[in-house]
């Protein structure tokens, strides 16, 4: 079981990748799901690590 602390980082550092590219997690979520059930071929591209 993951840790309260442990999900607020993890879900801060994906605020921060996001904000880094001018996006929002949503899209990006969307986008891998369509290529995870095959309705594209297209792999979304990988959000940069945060670099603070």
């Amino acid at each position: 079981m993951v840790s309260g602390a442990l999900r607020w980082c993890q879900r801060e550092r994906a605020k921060a990748a996001v904000a880094q590219v001018d996006s929002n997690l949503n899209a990006h979520v969307v986008a891998f799901m369509r290529w995870l059930v095959h309705e594209t071929d297209e792999l979304p591209s990988r959000l940069a690590a945060p670099t603070s």
